[in-house]
C-alpha cells in the first residue's frame, strides 16, 4: 500500500510538469517519508513553494499524515 501511494504521487508530479508546474518530490525510504514542494506555473529563483508538505507513508492511520497526503493528492489532481 505504501509503494502505491508513493508511486501515485510521483506520477501526478510528472503529469503536473506537463502542464507547466514544477513539483519537487523527495522520498526518504529509511523513515518512509515523502516531501513535496509545488511551484504552480513553474519554479522561480528565490520563490518559496506554493504548497509544501512532508508526511510519513507508514503512519496513514494517524489523522495528521492522512490529511497531508489527501491534501497533496487533491492539489496535484487539480493541477493536471
Amino acid at each position: 500500500m505504501e509503494n502505491e501511494k508513493v508511486l501515485e504521487l510521483l506520477d501526478l508530479c510528472l503529469k503536473a510538469k506537463e502542464n507547466g508546474h514544477d513539483v519537487f518530490f523527495s522520498y526518504s525510504p529509511h523513515v518512509k517519508s515523502v516531501s513535496i514542494g509545488i511551484h504552480t506555473n513553474g519554479w522561480l529563483r528565490g520563490a518559496d513553494s506554493d504548497v509544501s508538505e512532508t508526511f510519513y507513508t507508514d503512519c496513514m492511520c494517524q489523522e495528521k499524515n492522512r490529511d497531508k497526503y489527501l491534501s497533496i493528492l487533491a492539489y496535484l489532481k487539480e493541477l493536471i
